[in-house]
């Protein structure tokens, strides 16, 4: 049996975005800022992981997010990839 005790435990922080859709329609580009300002916030609370929820790419938008083209999806990829980056986050 393993000594458990022993091991050193990480603690790991995580924010999760209840993101809101109301208010004045939504572009890519709206949804980008809300995106990095949610970011922002979790770093300054010193996060390491955010979670956004699955419509977050297309949330408040006229189109829906099925209807996404892989070019849309490959921007969206990056978009997060490169937040992550420069926040050093997960």
């Amino acid at each position: 049996m393993r000594n458990t005790a022993a091991r050193k435990r990480s603690v790991v922080r995580v924010a999760a975005v209840s993101y809101l859709v109301g208010g004045e329609p939504h572009t890519p580009e709206r949804n980008e800022r809300l995106c990095t300002a949610y970011v922002e916030e979790a770093e300054e609370r010193r996060a390491d992981i955010v979670c956004f929820p699955e419509y977050v790419t297309g949330a408040g938008m006229v189109r829906p997010v099925t209807e996404a083209t892989e070019q849309e999806t490959r921007h969206w990829d990056a978009f997060f990839s490169d937040l992550a980056r420069k926040h050093r986050m997960n």
